[in-house]
């Protein structure tokens, strides 16, 4: 069983999948989102010590996300992106 559990949250499947197996390759359960509605729903539902996210996602920015987050989680949030 994995000690540490991360979400990963990005609408671009193949960037997800590339650093779930990664994550997942060095011990760590991964659960994963591609919209803001689904990040919400797995914070209300799963206790994370680390939430990655995309900030670029279909339905708004992820720089909306963390208050609405720390009322379900402490957990560290960290940012993604390729945008410049």
């Amino acid at each position: 069983m994995a000690e540490y559990k991360v979400l990963l949250v990005d609408d671009d499947t193949d960037i997800l999948e590339i650093n779930r197996a990664f994550l997942e390759s060095e011990g760590y359960e991964v659960v994963t989102a591609t919209s803001i509605a689904q990040t919400m729903e797995k914070v209300q539902t799963h206790n994370f010590d680390c939430i990655v996210l995309d900030v670029m996602l279909p339905d708004g920015s992820a720089f909306e996300l963390p208050p609405r987050i720390q009322v379900y989680s402490t957990a560290p949030i960290i940012f993604l992106t390729a945008r410049e």
